[in-house]
């Protein structure tokens, strides 16, 4: 599993702990990765990066991640910084069996969920980075469940994969 954003380690930890696989996650600011790695200190298999997204899923490359299929889980947006379409472009040239998800993305059709949004018209959105999916071959995914059903903070996400096998199921 890797996660771009780290933030203070909610996400990293929960991974971790249902999954038990391993977790490599990057957060650019140093403070709030040294906040996560407190928070999750008795939690092993979280791998802590202080890096920018993008030259940390290149560096991933040299090791022996970029041969395993992959969870990746996108949030180190934010305002001054939206790296998703070359943080899509590296998983896409570098890995061969992969599934993306991207938190704080619109979901078409359903207000009740939130999104992202930035300066200069920059929303996390399917008219936005339609054009970086269709260009990688990706196939967007959105909630199957209406946000008047869901429950927690009804944030939105998009998930991704190539056509094939992951697609299909």
């Amino acid at each position: 599993i890797i996660e771009t954003g780290t933030y203070t380690g909610n996400t990293s930890g929960c991974m971790a702990r249902t999954t038990s696989l391993p977790v490599y996650s990057c957060e650019s600011s140093r403070v709030l990765s040294a906040l996560a790695r407190k928070r999750l200190v008795c939690i092993d298999n979280v791998n802590f990066y202080v890096m920018d997204s993008r030259d940390f899923l290149n560096s991933l490359i040299k090791n022996d991640v970029s041969d395993k299929s992959v969870f990746i889980y996108l949030d180190a947006h934010g305002y001054d910084d939206l790296p998703l379409k070359q943080e899509i472009e590296i998983i896409c040239r570098t890995w061969k069996e992969f599934v993306i998800m991207i938190d704080d993305f619109q979901v078409p059709g359903d207000v009740g969920y939130g999104f992202d949004s930035y300066v200069e018209n920059q929303v996390l959105s399917i008219n936005k980075f339609l054009p970086v999916f269709m260009q990688n071959g990706l196939i967007p995914f959105f909630p199957a469940l209406p946000s008047s059903e869901e429950t927690g903070a009804k944030q939105g996400c998009v998930i991704l994969t190539r056509k094939g096998s992951l697609a299909d199921r």
